[in-house]
């Protein structure tokens, strides 16, 4: 049984992203002219030493990098594929979409580390196509499986709060776990919480 935990959220249009051009020799936390978009996302280590940069719907990742500053190093760098709802409160039905990710992940040489690993991804219109399949699973606030569901080279699909029997489940938080199987044999897991209203 997992243990729902928050997922990365889209870009914001203010706080830690930054708009750059990946050709200027941006760096993190700097703003740089230029004509090409990207996000920038500081990534802090009080919530842990890895994140990711989420494009959005309708776009992949085109070019990328992963930036470790002082006392931080680049440990991994990938694209990814996750899954994320459209809301996470609804009533009648919810939908779930395939999104291009860049995962950062870095390593500290010292007790005490700052929050200086960057990570950005320039995001250019494209659909993902290489879905295998997506295994999708809900559990109640007791951790019991309450509905489970195959989809197949899809990119996204939607779930409209009913059990397996077809039963309309009660309002409440419920944890989900989305795995995708990509056609080169990677596979990702997302998970987090979503409200039925």
């Amino acid at each position: 049984t997992p243990t729902p935990s928050p997922s990365p959220s889209p870009a914001p249009t203010t706080g830690a992203w930054t708009p750059c051009d990946p050709t200027s020799g941006w760096k993190c936390g700097e703003s740089s002219s230029g004509n090409s978009a990207c996000n920038g996302q500081q990534i802090a280590w009080g919530s842990g030493n890895d994140g990711e940069v989420i494009c959005p719907a309708g776009t992949i990742v085109s070019e990328s990098m992963c930036q470790g500053k002082n006392d931080d190093s680049v440990q991994t760098k990938e694209i990814r594929v996750i899954i994320v709802p459209d809301s996470t409160s609804f009533s009648n039905s919810v939908s779930f979409r395939a999104r291009s990710t860049l995962y950062c992940k870095f390593s500290c040489n010292k007790l005490f580390c700052g929050a200086d690993g960057c990570g950005w991804a320039k995001c250019e219109p494209g659909n993902i196509t290489n879905i295998d399949k997506i295994e999708f699973k809900v559990y109640n606030s007791f951790g019991s499986l309450v509905y489970s569901a195959t989809i197949n080279a899809k990119n996204s699909f939607s779930w409209n709060g009913t059990n397996n029997s077809g039963k309309k489940l009660n309002s409440g938080t419920y944890g989900y776990r989305a795995t995708v199987y990509l056609t080169n044999g990677k596979s990702y897991i997302s998970q987090d919480i979503i409200k039925i209203q």
